[in-house]
This record gives C-alpha cells, sequence and structure tokens, in this order.
C-alpha cells in the first residue's frame, strides 16, 4: 500500500423495497398472535 491513500470497500446496496401489502386487523383479536392463529383457522390450516 502506498503511504497516505486508504482503501475503500464498496458497501452491498439494498434490493429495491417491493410494494409493502398491508393486512388489516381482525377487530375481535386482541393481538398479533391471536390474529394469525384466526386466520390459519380460517384457511384451514392446522399447527
Amino acid at each position: 500500500m502506498f503511504a497516505g491513500k486508504t482503501s475503500v470497500v464498496p458497501t452491498p446496496q439494498r434490493p429495491p423495497v417491493a410494494e409493502l401489502a398491508l393486512v388489516s386487523w381482525r377487530s375481535e383479536t386482541h393481538s398479533r398472535r391471536a390474529d394469525e392463529a384466526a386466520r390459519r383457522a380460517e384457511m384451514g390450516e392446522t399447527d
């Protein structure tokens, strides 16, 4: 290396963020966990 020169390490660029899809909150649930469980039950998924 030469005196007085510093090496520049390029920082990786983030990919562009896609359009965010917001999900509405169910009024009968009082927590995120309960909301997710209600959605799974409605879709017929089992744990």
